[in-house]
């Protein structure tokens, strides 16, 4: 779908939109307790159905009532039948899933899309070797079968950082005590963090030993009535309008919340404040496309960390670089460094792209409320932020759907 804009403010105040990341980890806890749990504040994008669809695959019974979910979980190692898992095109409910499979023992098939197994998921072939599990990848296919139990695991920190979060909800959820031991330098860290703090929020004995090493005391989960909390990442880009001429108020964000991405506000007062401001994108990805438009509407600025970032979020950033240069704002990206300078906002006489990158929609969407346009494939925001376009359009801002 083409998103088409004329030039409008948005102006008003709104709910943070769920965090997809914290959601998505209450639901996979939810999954492994016994009993009854409600979850309320869901947004129901397609990797968080898919891990649903998974977890119900597992045995657990789930329904939807609205944004609320109800989830009688089970005991993932007491699993007696081999079972088989589509995980679509998904690499986190993969990523999460595959540990938490192989509590039991059982056979465990994972189909998907042939792409989401062209990677050698090497962190899984290594733990499966090291605990004698089998582990058969072919294409469109993983087959695993062996018990995972508990005890100490090392892991490269350069693996994926969603199934050392599935081999910590595996551990924890199962009696005994398990260390992870993760060699440095650990890619995705903030999201291993976050899993470690809800579950740590949530009453599981699990914590950082050192900077790399993650100390489990499992035991059974006890069931939840919680609310999803709002997500910082998205509401940096509704704040970011604020730099185009709208006045958008959010509501809904936790002081303590355990996402990094909380530290937005904090950037841009430098981005607004400092003379010459640098800016560490390491642990941010998520918020970059918003930092950088940010930075064009104010003096610029460096941003570094870009080092860390996988092949994927640097193409990514590269095509939005060039969808950036259509409305005049030019950024420069090196190995380590994106440059971005003050600019003077012009509109592009050929429609913007997203390059299914749900960021980019979200950022080319607050400059084109000021110079009006168009962005192709903007229905890309769904699978994230499934509200973003509503919620837009209750700010005021004017465009259409084609």
């Amino acid at each position: 779908m083409t998103a088409v804009f004329k030039q409008s403010a948005a102006k008003g105040k709104i709910k943070a939109p769920s965090s997809r990341s914290i959601a998505h980890r209450l639901i996979l806890y939810a999954g492994l307790c016994e009993e009854e749990s409600v979850i309320r504040n869901v947004a129901f994008s397609p990797d968080i159905m898919t891990t649903v669809g998974c977890l119900k695959e597992l045995g657990a019974v789930c329904s939807i009532e609205g944004d609320a979910i109800r989830i009688k979980g089970v005991d993932a190692s007491a699993r007696k039948k081999p079972i088989t898992f589509d995980c679509k095109n998904i690499n986190s409910t993969l990523g999460f899933m595959l540990p938490i499979a192989m509590a039991s023992g059982k056979k465990a098939v994972f189909e998907g899309d042939e792409k989401l197994f062209e990677k050698p998921h090497n962190a899984c072939k290594k733990v499966c070797e090291a605990q004698k599990i089998k582990f058969k990848k072919s294409s469109g296919k993983i087959v695993v079968h062996g018990q995972l139990k508990p005890g100490d695991y090392s892991i490269l920190g350069t693996e994926s950082s969603h199934f050392i979060s599935g081999l910590i909800y595996s551990l924890a959820s199962q009696d005994g005590r398990s260390r992870i031991f993760i060699a440095p330098p650990i890619d995705g860290k903030n999201y291993i963090d976050n899993t470690v703090k809800v579950l740590a929020k949530l009453g599981v004995e699990v914590e950082w030993g050192g900077l790399s090493m993650i100390d489990i005391k499992g035991k059974k989960f006890s069931p939840l009535d919680i609310e999803a909390e709002g997500d910082w990442s998205s509401s940096a880009y509704f704040e970011t309008f604020n730099m185009a001429g709208g006045e958008v108020e959010i509501e809904g964000l936790l002081d303590d919340s355990v996402q990094a991405d909380k530290i937005y506000p904090e950037l841009f007062r430098q981005l607004r404040e400092d003379e010459s401001p640098e800016i560490d994108l390491t642990d941010h990805p998520d918020l970059a496309p918003a930092l950088f438009v940010y930075a064009a509407l104010n003096r610029g600025a460096i941003f570094r960390g870009l080092s860390r970032y996988k092949p994927k979020e640097k193409l990514c950033l590269e095509k939005l670089a060039k969808e950036l240069s259509k409305l005049n704002v030019f950024l420069a990206l090196g190995e380590e460094t994106a440059i971005v300078n003050r600019s003077l906002i012009k509109p592009s006489s050929i429609p913007l792209q997203s390059n299914g990158d749900h960021r980019a929609v979200m950022a080319l969407s607050v400059l084109l409320t000021m110079t009006g346009g168009s962005i192709e494939g903007a229905e890309i925001v769904n699978d994230s932020v499934p509200q973003f376009f509503d919620l837009l359009k209750s700010l005021g801002a004017d465009f259409k759907m084609k």
